[in-house]
């Protein structure tokens, strides 16, 4: 129904490969310079994309662009916002991603870092680097998938704002 309203939207039809796969294929048919990703249960607040692009656009389009996360509580209004501790507002080069990020990660804190839901990638630069999801994991596939994505980036920003209502 909608695609024939907008031809931007594209229905991709094959057998069901669980998330992983329904991720890898819309990153084989992305168009544009930045691909970002929304679970059917969750929302975005309407100004996300926008305030993503305008920092793609104004520090020389990083790798990564990514943000905090709203986490209701089983479906009510009770909520908290998740973030990371980490430099917010700067752009972020090869050796402090490693630090903020990667660091992290060994160390057995996570924050909101694994989620691909918060974040905004540039496609060239996941396409350059063959990351995908890995489609044999039922679970925790956006772990994996931002552990190598932030292995290999050399440049991030992060927004101190929580846009993304999980």
């Amino acid at each position: 129904k909608y695609a024939a309203l907008d031809p931007r939207i594209i229905v991709v039809n094959h057998p069901n490969k669980g998330l992983p796969g329904a991720r890898n294929s819309g990153l084989k048919i992305a168009k544009g310079e930045y691909v970002g990703f929304i679970d059917a249960d969750d929302t975005i607040d309407a100004d996300m994309v926008e305030d993503f692009v305008n920092v793609a656009t104004n520090y020389n389009k990083p790798n990564v662009i990514a943000s905090n996360i709203i986490q209701y509580e089983n479906g009510n209004q009770k909520y908290q916002i998740l973030k990371n501790e980490m430099p917010y507002g700067v752009l972020l080069k090869q050796d402090e991603i490693k630090t903020h990020f990667i660091e992290p990660y060994y160390g057995g804190y996570m924050g909101i870092i694994p989620s691909a839901c918060t974040k905004m990638y540039k496609v060239g630069f996941l396409i350059e680097n063959k990351l995908m999801f890995d489609e044999s994991l039922k679970r925790a596939e956006d772990y994996w998938f931002n552990f190598y994505v932030f292995s290999k980036a050399d440049s991030m920003y992060a927004i101190d704002h929580a846009y993304y209502h999980y």
